[in-house]
């Protein structure tokens, strides 16, 4: 999936190669480097834990592997279970040609409950996993876009580099 975005490709660059927690959306550090953030679906918002790779670059794209998992409740306080969430092992990228600048994920995902859930899985849940994707990457370059604008006027961390 690719989302374009608007910003100035080498302060969004600057802004996926930095702190997740500045383009997690509603990042926390929960144990052994993993992030707490949230997902948003058809209709819920649930906590994952999100582990995110160091970047690296492949032509004319910055890479960053990004998986997560359900988030246990008492690694955020939960006060509801935890439902049966897809697991998400893959790659955000961030594609620059020139002035144009793309967001990228690419992966691959397992649904909860076994072959029962990939059943399910096959009939409909997958467009649901599709939204969710399409919803974070839409999340996220709005955070990256944001950065890069404190960074323009003056307000943010310079880039990196």
């Amino acid at each position: 999936m690719f989302l374009p975005l608007v910003g100035e490709p080498p302060l969004l660059r600057s802004g996926l190669e930095g702190d997740p927690a500045r383009w997690l959306p509603d990042a926390h550090v929960i144990q052994d480097g993993r992030w707490s953030t949230v997902l948003h679906g058809a209709g819920w918002s649930h906590r994952v834990a999100v582990r995110v790779g160091a970047p690296w670059e492949s032509s004319t794209t910055l890479w960053r592997s990004l998986s997560w998992e359900p988030a246990r409740a008492e690694e955020w306080d939960a006060d509801r279970p935890v439902r049966p969430l897809p697991t998400f092992d893959g790659e955000l990228g961030l594609f620059v040609s020139g002035d144009i600048a793309s967001l990228a994920i690419e992966g691959r995902y397992r649904a909860p409950g076994g072959p029962l859930g990939a059943v399910l899985d096959n009939l409909a849940l997958h467009r649901v996993a599709h939204r969710t994707a399409n919803r974070l990457m839409e999340d996220i370059a709005l955070l990256l876009r944001t950065g890069a604008d404190q960074v323009r006027t003056g307000g943010g961390t310079p880039p990196a580099r």
